[in-house]
């Protein structure tokens, strides 16, 4: 499937490292970068993490090791080769040096302060892409390629959903029709990280998505999301509790159902979570519950 890559920063070595999932030892995770695949998909490579002893950080690209470089156990994600852009949807990813710190970072655009910019090292999204079974694939169905996939090259649901993405991207990013680019989910810093962002549901209506990765995933049982959507605070009439992450991940996610509100662009969504953390309830924002000025606001997007 589509991953999200994170840049995170070691405090440790002051160092910036880019991968998905969760923050390894002593990091802090930022914003997303990128998005690149989880599993290998036609046409991608494994873009893998390489350690440097001698200047103590991890670098993210193709082949063989730099200078000094010791090459990961396994790859971090897969990413395209320089070429093929896709029609504008793939975006260079490039190396960046920062004379201050003396580390490397690896992203989009222009170089940021203090950095000189390097070669392209590969090809990603720039915006999510949203799995959808209903949309057209040249002719067919994506949840039909898909199945065909599963019952005849022995992939699995992720394998096949992330390679018939690949086949078409352009239908899946954000999950639209790809007449329009959305943008990427809003990322929250905070007690408990998190993305919100409109997804569309099976009829093709626009609901809310949030996504709850606590920094402390050993110590969190459940996560509960209360909101409402174009209400304003102290009306949160949505409350769930997400008792389970995702699987293979320490991600907590929620849409809204089918009986609750729409999330168009533009919608005012007030909001405040709350997490089982070592057998006691933690908020965010502290006191949100009894103090509805706490709560936190959003303008959906698209």
């Amino acid at each position: 499937m589509a991953l999200p890559i994170y840049e995170f920063l070691n405090k440790d070595f002051g160092e910036h490292t880019f991968h998905g999932h969760d923050p390894w030892p002593n990091e802090e995770r930022k914003g997303v970068m990128f998005y690149a695949f989880q599993n290998q998909v036609k046409g991608t490579e494994p873009v893998w993490d390489f350690w440097n002893p001698k200047d103590k950080e991890h670098t993210f690209h193709f082949g063989d090791p730099w200078v000094n470089e010791e090459k990961g156990s396994q790859p971090v994600f897969y990413a395209y080769p320089l070429g093929d852009d896709m029609k504008g949807l793939l975006k260079p990813v490039h190396s960046f040096w920062h004379t201050g710190e003396q580390k490397h970072a690896f992203h989009m655009g222009d170089a940021r302060a203090g950095e000189d910019k390097g070669d392209a090292q590969f090809l990603a999204f720039r915006e999510p892409l949203t799995w959808r079974g209903d949309v057209n694939c040249d002719g067919a169905p994506a949840q039909n390629r898909a199945k065909w996939l599963m019952e005849n090259k022995g992939m699995n649901e992720a394998e096949a959903q992330g390679q018939v993405m690949a086949e078409f991207p352009s239908v899946f990013i954000g999950g639209y029709s790809g007449a329009s680019m959305p943008v990427a989910p809003t990322v929250v810093d905070g007690k408990f990280p998190h993305t919100l962002e409109i997804v569309k549901d099976a009829a093709g209506k626009n609901r809310l998505k949030i996504s709850v990765t606590p920094k402390n995933p050993r110590d969190v049982t459940m996560i509960a999301v209360h909101y409402s959507v174009n209400k304003g605070p102290g009306h949160e009439d949505m409350n769930f509790d997400i008792k389970h992450p995702m699987e293979g991940s320490n991600t907590y996610v929620h849409v809204t159902p089918d009986f609750g509100p729409l999330c168009e662009p533009g919608s005012k969504v007030t909001y405040w979570l709350a997490a089982m953390e070592k057998g006691l309830i933690v908020e965010m924002p502290e006191k949100a519950c009894p103090i509805k000025e706490n709560r936190l606001t959003w303008t959906a997007q698209m």
